[in-house]
């Protein structure tokens, strides 16, 4: 690859203090431009931290919107300026500019830290190493992209349905609950056991006496 492998391999050992909640990590890995790509959300805004082979480092404000092609990052500063990010349904980021794709950036799956420190091989957020294939809900709730026009239409006309009934907010919740339970068989389907098993017991604990609560204490076996 184009990054040396003693950049790559500072780049595993070393651990970053990540500033709020982590979303994911990725390699550049062209010659001379090789650097660790670090997403992070803190105070409901999101950031790209680069660290280049030699140290030096910048950050870049992001403005997030989506489309068919996933998440997409532009920088707050200057977000006409044509390049952009794109995050899929699949955690896979790539550059982009008016001209079309300008790469892809491997995700940087390292083994987790024994510290659990907030460093490449940290499992704060989301461990990439374990979870490289995400669920598309999990990444809209890392980056708090805003719900379509659909999905929106989707939220008021169940809100108007069940304005005024005592059952409104247990119905809610039953669609939470839904939601999350669907998400965890996903990663057992596509991604692994133990971390759709963590994902049920999220589930259990968050939702309890919820019907996906029930269903998500059978498939943990409880």
């Amino acid at each position: 690859m184009g990054l040396s492998k003693e950049a790559f391999d500072h780049f595993k050992r070393t651990k970053y203090e990540i500033p709020g909640t982590l979303v994911g990590r990725w390699i550049d890995e062209r010659p001379f431009l090789g650097r660790l790509l670090i997403i992070y959300r803190v105070n409901g805004q999101s950031w790209l931290w680069s660290i280049y082979a030699d140290e030096s480092e910048n950050s870049l404000r992001l403005e997030q919107t989506s489309n068919g092609k996933g998440i997409i990052l532009t920088s707050a500063e200057s977000p006409s300026s044509g390049d952009y990010y794109v995050l899929d349904k699949f955690g896979q980021l790539s550059s982009w500019d008016n001209d079309g794709k300008i790469c892809d950036y491997p995700i940087f799956d390292v083994e987790p830290s024994s510290d659990g420190a907030s460093g490449p091989g940290a499992t704060t957020g989301m461990p990439m190493a374990e979870e490289s294939e995400v669920a598309w809900e999990a990444l809209r709730a890392k980056l708090a992209v805003p719900l379509s026009d659909e999905q929106r239409s989707e939220v008021e006309a169940f809100e108007v349905a069940h304005r005024g009934s005592k059952s409104a907010a247990l119905a809610k919740m039953e669609l939470q609950a839904d939601a999350k339970l669907q998400l965890a068989d996903n990663y057992k389907e596509n991604v692994s056991r133990a971390t759709a098993e963590r994902k049920y017991q999220e589930v259990v604990e968050e939702f309890p006496s919820t019907l996906a609560a029930e269903v998500a204490a059978k498939r943990l076996g409880k």
